[in-house]
C-alpha cells in the first residue's frame, strides 16, 4: 500500500523551462545584440556541461554560476560586473518569477485529503531551489524536503532515493515517485524499488495533467508491489 508520494520540483510542479527560456532571453538582453547569436551559441553548448560538473562536486555552486554567463561574453568583453547583472536577471526568473504547473496545488491538496504523506526531491543549489519553494508557497504540503547540494547527491544516483527513504523511514515498496524525467525520476526511483509516475504535461508519459495522479497513485497502491 502506498503511504507517501516523493515529487520532483522543476518540471513537475513548477514550469521551469518556461522561466529558463525567460530568465535566458532577459540575460541575453543585457548584452549588444551583435553578440546574441554568438552567446545563444555558447549557452546552448556547454551549460548543461557545467551543471554536470557542479552536480558532480567538481565545481562549487559560485563557479558554475560565474562560469554559465562569463562563458557567453568574448574574452575582451569578459566585464565581471556585466557577468555578475545576468546572473542576478536569470534568477530572479527561474526562482523568483516562477509559477505552479496547472494542477499542482489541487493534486497536492487532494493527497492530503487522501491521508498520503508527501515529500520533495529535487536536484540543484539549495538558495535557489528554496527561492522557489518559498516563491510557491510549497513547503506547507511537503513533510519532509531534500535539496541536491544539501545532501551532495543528485538525481539519478540511487543514493540520493536511498538518503530520502531513510529520512522518511518508510520501506520502498511503500512509496511512489512523481516526475517528469524518465532518466533521472522513473527509471532511478524504480531502481531501487520505488514504484514511479512518469508525469509530461505534453501527453507522453502515464499522466498529462497532475490533478490525474491522485487517480494513478490509488491504482499503484492496488496492485501487488511485493
Amino acid at each position: 500500500m502506498i503511504t507517501d508520494v516523493v515529487f520532483d520540483l522543476d518540471d513537475t510542479l513548477c514550469d521551469f523551462q518556461m522561466a529558463k527560456r525567460r530568465g535566458l532571453k532577459a540575460a541575453l538582453g543585457l548584452l549588444p545584440e551583435s553578440i546574441h547569436q554568438h552567446a545563444l551559441a555558447a549557452w546552448e553548448s556547454r551549460e548543461a556541461d557545467l551543471y554536470v560538473s557542479f552536480a558532480a562536486g567538481k565545481i562549487n555552486r559560485d563557479e558554475y554560476r560565474h562560469q554559465r554567463f562569463a562563458m557567453l561574453l568574448p574574452d575582451e568583453k569578459n566585464d565581471e560586473t556585466k557577468v555578475e547583472a545576468m546572473n542576478t536577471t536569470f534568477m530572479f526568473e527561474v526562482n523568483d518569477n516562477i509559477g505552479l504547473i496547472d494542477g499542482a496545488a489541487e493534486c497536492l491538496q487532494e493527497l492530503h485529503s487522501m491521508g498520503l504523506r508527501c515529500h520533495l526531491l529535487t536536484n540543484g543549489p539549495v538558495d535557489g531551489q528554496q527561492r522557489k519553494i518559498d516563491r510557491l508557497k510549497l513547503a506547507r504540503w511537503f513533510h519532509y524536503i531534500q535539496i541536491g547540494e544539501a545532501v551532495g547527491v543528485f538525481k539519478p544516483d540511487p543514493q540520493a532515493f536511498k538518503i530520502l527513504l531513510n529520512a522518511i523511514q518508510k520501506p520502498a515498496k511503500s512509496v511512489v515517485m512523481v516526475g517528469d524525467s524518465l532518466h533521472d525520476d522513473i527509471e532511478a526511483a524504480k531502481s531501487v524499488g520505488v514504484a514511479a509516475i512518469h508525469f509530461n504535461k505534453s501527453g507522453q508519459g502515464e499522466v498529462a495533467s497532475l490533478k490525474d495522479v491522485p487517480e494513478a497513485i490509488a491504482n499503484v497502491s492496488h496492485s501487488d508491489l511485493d
